[in-house]
């Protein structure tokens, strides 16, 4: 098998929706499995680990992130094509569930997506009125808030 050399721009290009996901090692797998809240085979199934800004569950291999649902359908389904995008099928970007994931186009996935419509809540159930919703589309409510949360650690830290 070929190394692929991640700082190619060329492969950079082709990464843009996901960088590959490598084969896990069995501890690995459990590990990830860990972390997930798992229900019935036709419920979400929800990542318990770190979620990054915009929803996505992440996940740590190597020293290195990547998205949580990509790891579930990597580890359930196979390799991912590299021209494909992983859409939950159940609209939740939390959920990792693989019967809810699907690789699809890119074309695909913004038409599915543009079907589901705006969000009108952010993942912790904030509305996002356009008082609520910043620039980036990201809640106010949770921002504020998890600026005031680091400014208290960072203090607390100072103050150690």
């Amino acid at each position: 098998m070929t190394k692929i050399d991640y700082n190619d721009p060329a492969v950079k290009a082709l990464f843009k929706y996901g960088k590959p996901v490598p084969e896990l090692a069995p501890d690995e797998v459990k590990r990830f499995w860990t972390k997930v809240k798992r229900g019935n085979p036709d419920e979400c199934w929800d990542w318990t680990g770190h979620i990054n800004e915009k929803g996505y569950g992440q996940f740590g291999i190597s020293k290195k992130l990547f998205s949580a649902h990509r790891v579930a359908f990597r580890i359930a389904k196979g390799e991912i094509p590299l021209h494909l995008h992983i859409d939950h099928l159940c609209g939740n970007r939390n959920c990792v569930n693989p019967k809810h994931l699907e690789a699809v186009t890119s074309a695909e996935n913004t038409r599915r997506g543009a079907s589901v419509g705006p969000r009108t809540e952010c993942r912790k159930g904030h509305p996002l009125t356009p008082e609520n919703r910043m620039a980036k589309g990201e809640c106010r409510i949770c921002t504020n808030a998890r600026d005031r949360a680091r400014r208290r650690e960072k203090i607390a830290k100072a103050a150690a």
